[in-house]
């Protein structure tokens, strides 16, 4: 009985893992985070973190393992500024690279390199001032291991070149 009990516990914690936290498009739009949800809502939708960390003045994060994932890396990675409390960024980190072309319609997309030019993103421009990212992917066809929806606001602290 205390195993059922503790198993029952155990499971009631779990994250509540499902295909609504991942990306997707529905009549064309991205179906994923609007960036104005609380810490308490994403709680609600995605269950609790393996592990939070808070860093700089202002930033707290939230890791997430979800499906086979090496337990040494994360599938998701949600930000939170402390002060208000609200998501500013929801990252989805892929164990296989991924086709993400769906994502990003040629005319709301721009590629972006870095000053170097040996590595680059597709970034597009979504309503509510954000975007969307698929890291190291430069051109329809090529596959990404991470993408990353960020207020335009926030990305000047977290990717400088990307905000120009």
């Amino acid at each position: 009985m205390l195993r059922l009990i503790l198993l029952t516990g155990v499971l009631a914690t779990a994250p509540l893992f499902s295909a609504s936290i991942d990306p997707s498009l529905k009549d064309g739009e991205l179906k994923w985070f609007s960036l104005t949800e609380t810490k308490a809502e994403v709680l609600q939708k995605v269950g609790p973190p393996a592990n939070v960390t808070t860093f700089g003045s202002d930033f707290e994060g939230w890791q997430y393992h979800a499906g086979n994932t090496d337990h040494h890396e994360y599938s998701h990675y949600f930000v939170f500024r402390r002060s208000t409390g609200r998501l500013i960024s929801v990252t989805r980190a892929y164990e296989e690279e991924q086709n993400v072309d769906a994502l990003f319609p040629p005319a709301h997309t721009a590629v972006h390199r870095t000053a170097d030019k040996l590595w680059g993103a597709r970034v597009c421009s979504l309503n509510g001032g954000r975007r969307l990212i698929a890291m190291g992917s430069t051109k329809p066809g090529e596959r990404t291991s991470q993408l990353l929806l960020i207020l335009d606001s926030e990305l000047r602290y977290f990717h400088p070149w990307l905000a120009d």
